[in-house]
C-alpha cells in the first residue's frame, strides 16, 4: 500500500461519498465534517504522513533527476521538503546510451538538440556540460 497525503485523499473521499449517497439515496448534510474527521483519524494513527509520501516518491522516481522530483512534489503541494540527490551518476548512465555516444563528433546543431532533450528531462545545463567534458 503506497503512502498517501491528505490533499490526495480528500477529493477521492468526497467523490466516493457523493456517489454512494446518490446510489443509496442517503442525505448527509455534514459530509465535509465526516470526511475531515476520518482524515484526522488517519493522521493521528500515522496512516497519512507527508514524510513517508516524500520518501516513497523519491525512491519510486530514483531514475529521474532531482528537478523532476521537486516539480512533482510541488505539484502535489509539498514545497517545503528538500531532496538531496546527486544527478551526475544518472546523467553518466544516460550519456552512455547509444543515442549520446558520439556527442563529441556531432555537429553543433545536433549536439544542441541532444543537450536540450536532457534539459527537458530535468538536468541542469551546467551538470550536462560538466559531465560531457568529463566523459570526453
Amino acid at each position: 500500500l503506497s503512502p498517501k497525503i491528505k490533499r490526495e485523499l480528500q477529493p477521492k473521499l468526497k467523490l466516493k461519498a457523493r456517489f454512494l449517497s446518490q446510489k443509496y439515496k442517503i442525505s448527509t448534510p455534514n459530509l465535509d465534517t465526516i470526511i475531515s474527521t476520518v482524515l484526522d483519524y488517519l493522521e493521528e494513527h500515522d496512516l497519512i504522513n507527508e514524510k513517508s509520501y516524500v520518501d516513497y516518491i523519491v525512491s519510486k522516481y530514483s531514475h529521474k533527476p532531482q528537478a523532476y522530483i521537486s516539480r512533482f512534489l510541488s505539484s502535489k503541494g509539498l514545497r517545503q521538503h528538500s531532496i538531496v540527490k546527486d544527478d551526475t551518476e544518472l546523467l553518466k548512465d544516460i550519456l552512455s546510451r547509444p543515442k549520446y555516444q558520439n556527442m563529441a563528433n556531432t555537429d553543433y546543431k545536433t549536439r544542441q538538440k541532444l543537450i536540450v532533450s536532457l534539459i527537458r528531462k530535468g538536468f541542469t545545463y551546467d551538470d550536462i556540460k560538466a559531465t560531457i567534458q568529463l566523459l570526453s
